[in-house]
């Protein structure tokens, strides 16, 4: 191949310059992507995987037609039958973004202010937690600490009490952990969102850190591109010592 050397020079000067670009890209995203590792190694975990349970009996239950009409509900989103901290109850989701409402089965009285309990009830039940509650806030939008990623709203924020901020996001309609924080996660996340994700660029800038973006991941497939332009042009009749004959190892890899 007459041309191999001069494809050899090329490739070698766009490699060694390519390296110091990708390997800060790769560096920054491979720092950031071990914090997401340690996010779920490390951060705090539930305890119990099965939704609380109990048998329903229906049997002297006020109709369900009855109970929403007493309460001057005439469209509902859902409605179905839950497990309480004490009896089954009647869940009705009027809107979406609204907190539910809960009624007893047996009289069809509703409970006020009961979808905070049932969050409580639900986040004590999956992480076996018996602190006292420090915060429960209804949350209707996604932050920082509760990402789009996460995907339910709205949830109850509960914070139980302790240094370590332990912070659970309960969905009651589907009586589920949505996620679950601590004082170390949300230092860690923080960590990814700066040099993995780039959050912290202003929404009306999306378009820079889109185009930071593909620069790096560009320069990532150019130094492979250059790297393999490399093995093809300069053949080894045998292996170099050293840290070289590893790179060229790795290189294949």
């Amino acid at each position: 191949m007459a041309n191999r050397p001069r494809l050899a020079r090329w490739s070698m000067g766009k490699h060694q310059w390519l390296a110091l670009i990708g390997g800060i890209s790769l560096f920054i995203w491979g720092l950031s992507g071990m914090a997401h590792i340690a996010m779920v190694l490390f951060g705090p975990q539930q305890l119990e995987f099965m939704p609380p349970m109990r048998a329903i009996d229906m049997a002297g239950a006020v109709p369900v037609e009855k109970v929403l009409a007493d309460a001057g509900i005439g469209k509902a989103r859902a409605v179905k039958v839950v497990v309480g901290k004490d009896r089954n109850l009647l869940q009705v989701t009027v809107t979406p973004q609204a907190a539910r409402r809960y009624f007893r089965l047996d009289t069809g009285a509703e409970l006020a202010g009961e979808d905070a309990r049932q969050a409580e009830f639900i986040a004590r039940h999956f992480l076996k937690e018996q602190r006292p509650i420090a915060e429960i806030v209804q949350q209707t939008a996604f932050d920082a600490d509760y990402p789009w990623v996460n995907r339910l709203l709205p949830v109850w924020r509960i914070r139980f009490a302790g240094d370590d901020r332990l912070t659970a996001y309960v969905h009651t309609e589907t009586s589920s952990l949505a996620a679950v924080n601590n004082l170390t996660k949300t230092r860690l996340q923080a960590v990814f969102r700066a040099l993995h994700s780039w959050e912290w660029v202003p929404q009306g800038l999306d378009w820079l850190r889109v185009l930071v973006i593909t620069l790096m991941v560009g320069s990532l497939a150019a130094l492979a591109v250059t790297g393999i332009l490399l093995l093809v042009a300069i053949r080894r009749g045998k292996r170099l010592a050293g840290s070289k004959g590893w790179h060229r190892a790795m290189g294949y890899v």
